[in-house]
């Protein structure tokens, strides 16, 4: 069998690319321009954005506020603890071992620095979800440290994750969904979930508009509405 020269071998691997450009671009056209390509339907080549979130969460917040007149004996007390920046699969924190170790533990010498951030990031946080839910279990035989009241309910105040990617988000809701003993949850979006990456590919299988990462991050929190995130009470919600 004859082998392929160099130059035949370049003219057919550019003979594909080409191919491969025409392609992604009629595909494009047809999904962002609205172009008919039929019977030949090229928009599975390029999935676009795909992030519906429930009608609830959609609609206009129109539960009233507490009026001003309400006596306050008829306030009940409750307490929070509000946290932030989980910020999965990402950590750029320090370590009690930087200058005394090549890699810090839970690290290991044969991991790489994507691998070895994504195990520090996992690990912060577990430590995190571990102290909250140590106070979420005081009571008056086991008081938390301050000797304070007990909270109930979690804030978790935004940057849920590092760019809203699928196995960020996947990853946020494996080790924040549940709580042993927490009675509400109420997450919300930051700039990292939002647009810190001005405008991502949701695992570079959602690219047509850009910002598909930023529409997911709002599908998750209007989901809330529709109960996709455990103990979320939507009537804690006022204009």
């Amino acid at each position: 069998m004859k082998r392929l020269g160099p130059l035949t071998r370049i003219a057919t691997f550019n003979s594909v690319l080409v191919d491969i450009i025409f392609v992604s671009i009629l595909s494009i056209l047809e999904i962002k321009v609205k172009v008919d390509l039929q019977p030949f339907v090229l928009k599975q080549l390029t999935p676009a954005c795909n992030a519906d979130s429930c009608h609830k969460g959609k609609d206009d917040i129109d539960n009233p506020s507490v009026p001003n007149a309400m006596s306050s004996d008829e306030f009940q007390s409750f307490f929070y603890v509000i946290a932030s920046d989980a910020q999965l699969d990402s950590y750029a924190g320090e370590s009690a071992q930087l200058g005394k170790m090549s890699y810090p533990p839970p690290c290991t010498a044969s991991d790489s620095c994507d691998s070895c951030t994504s195990k520090l990031a996992h690990y912060t946080n577990s430590q995190m979800k571990l102290a909250i839910e140590g106070m979420i279990r005081a009571d008056n035989s086991n008081p938390t440290a301050s000797g304070g009241p007990v909270p109930k309910t979690l804030v978790m105040n935004g940057d849920l994750t590092s760019y809203f990617h699928r196995y960020q988000r996947r990853d946020y809701k494996k080790l924040f969904r549940d709580f042993q003993g927490l009675e509400e949850n109420f997450p919300g979006i930051g700039n990292h979930d939002y647009d810190y990456g001005s405008g991502e590919s949701y695992s570079f299988d959602q690219w047509i508009p850009r910002n598909c990462n930023a529409m997911h991050a709002l599908e998750y929190f209007r989901g809330a509405f529709c109960n996709i995130v455990p103990n979320f009470d939507a009537k804690k919600f006022t204009r």
